[in-house]
């Protein structure tokens, strides 16, 4: 894909649907939550 035509093409299939959809993934996290360190768990150090 290296024309301008192509690339016109390219995105005249983009805009039309033409390339296909990604799935949604089911069950997924919809939040961000940050883990938290587990305080019973000793370092290296001691």
């Amino acid at each position: 894909m290296n024309s301008r035509e192509e690339i016109l093409e390219a995105i005249a299939d983009y805009q039309a649907g033409r390339l296909g959809t990604i799935p949604a993934v089911h069950h997924a996290p919809t939040e961000i939550v940050e883990s938290r360190r587990d305080s019973t768990r000793r370092s290296a150090t001691g």
